[in-house]
């Protein structure tokens, strides 16, 4: 859903903000044109010398309008529907990347639970957890062109000196957090032989969540 700003001009304002706006390639064509067009009806021929003034005639002018209508309605329309396919895949993706944070939480701790060790894997649970978020906000901060000023994002547990660093020097963030995801994911299975002690078909669960 998008959420505007309540303002006392009743959300007109929108029409002139900058941003994401046609304004701004807009009037220095119409300024063009409407220069044109005063020099045709300054410095043109007269209306007696070629019969009717056809600056004056609306039938140039209808035409003109009806086909701008026309385009502009197509334009917005493929605009709209390009935007709400973009906005549905982005959720898709988060509520995939959800399913796997649920699943990771919920098969680690099922060792611990089966021994009696409520808390075991806690830290490490926490770790995948910070993890997953940290690959949501880069990626919604990729798709933003970067620009973490206007739009800042909260991070489960924060982000540390030296993820900042890393992510810094690369180019392709959403790609080193998900190394980190799935490098965090074999050394829990493979050197904690405890951790994610599942069925195989459970564990492909979790990679296929992480891939799509």
């Amino acid at each position: 859903m998008i959420h505007y700003r309540q303002d006392p001009w009743l959300g007109f304002c929108i029409l002139l903000q900058p941003h994401g706006s046609v304004l701004l390639c807009s009037v220095p064509r119409a300024l063009i044109a409407g220069l044109l067009t005063w020099a045709l009806m300054t410095y043109g021929p007269p209306a007696s010398s070629g019969g009717a003034d056809i600056m004056w005639s609306p039938t140039l002018f209808n035409f003109f309008l009806s086909l701008a209508v026309l385009v502009l309605a197509f334009h917005t329309n493929q605009a709209y529907q390009r935007f709400w396919e973009a906005r549905s895949q982005v959720q898709i993706m988060a509520s995939w990347w959800a399913d796997a944070a649920s699943s990771f939480v919920a098969l680690d701790e099922m060792t611990g639970i089966a021994k009696g060790e409520f808390a075991w894997g806690a830290d490490w649970r926490g770790k995948i957890l910070h993890l997953l978020s940290l690959l949501h906000a880069v990626s919604i901060q990729y798709l933003l062109h970067n620009d973490a000023e206007k739009t800042q994002l909260e991070v489960l547990g924060g982000m540390d000196t030296f993820e900042a660093k890393l992510l810094s020097l690369t180019d392709d963030q959403t790609f080193l957090v998900m190394h980190w995801v799935v490098q965090e994911m074999m050394k829990r299975l493979v050197l904690e032989p405890k951790g994610l002690g599942v069925p195989p078909p459970c564990f492909a669960r979790i990679q296929q969540q992480l891939s799509n």
